[in-house]
């Protein structure tokens, strides 16, 4: 899952959702904390939790059969994809998932970031500001926002034969099926998440 969905998994302790935000970016053992603390280690759970998430989506059935729509023309890189459009789709019905508004929530999320830029590497940091500056967390939703996320992507991370933009074709032309695959998909994935919280004990 992308940004969108992780923090949402997150509940709404800033500590568990900064922890879920960072686990793109830092690995467990390179985070340094100064002190043994509630919040440290709810940081740490956060992180687990992203770990956790990625698992669970990347074993699903459900994500396999998205993920098959997009290898015939963009090979491993279906799995990223299918993470950016369940966003796409999160925000185009986050009204089935949440009592708030997804602009609420966005701006929620923001902030309870910003209070813990502290653990931030250099890498998060940039990302957040990009992030915060695009508002991505909203922007997700339009295929305009889409498409330079993906532009994005393709510049930094993708070999120079592969313009990940073009799978908004691929999507729109089976986008009811991937909307479909998506909504049964994702309580499955709010159920896993909420039991993670709830009775995972923290692992140092």
């Amino acid at each position: 899952m992308n940004f969108l969905a992780h923090l949402h998994l997150s509940g709404d302790n800033s500590a568990v959702m900064t922890g879920n935000f960072l686990g793109d970016f830092i690995r467990m053992k390179e985070l340094t904390l100064s002190e043994d603390n509630v919040q440290n280690r709810n940081i740490i759970k956060g992180m687990r939790l992203h770990k956790c998430i990625d698992l669970y989506t990347d074993s699903h059935p459900l994500v396999k059969q998205v993920q098959k729509i997009f290898i015939p023309k963009f090979g491993k890189y279906a799995s990223v994809l299918s993470d950016l459009y369940f966003d796409y789709l999160l925000c185009n019905h986050w009204q089935l998932f949440s009592s708030i508004s997804l602009k609420e929530f966005s701006n929620s999320a923001y902030e309870n970031l910003d209070v813990n830029r502290k653990f931030f590497n250099g890498h998060a940091s940039r990302f957040y500001g990009y992030m915060y500056a695009n508002n991505l967390l909203v922007n997700y939703g339009s295929l305009e926002g889409m498409k330079m996320v993906l532009n994005g992507i393709s510049n930094r991370r993708v070999s120079s034969n592969i313009n990940l933009a073009l799978s908004i074709e691929v999507f729109q032309e089976h986008e009811s099926a991937i909307r479909d695959y998506f909504i049964k998909f994702y309580p499955d994935l709010l159920g896993r998440g909420k039991e993670f919280l709830e009775h995972t004990d923290l692992v140092y």
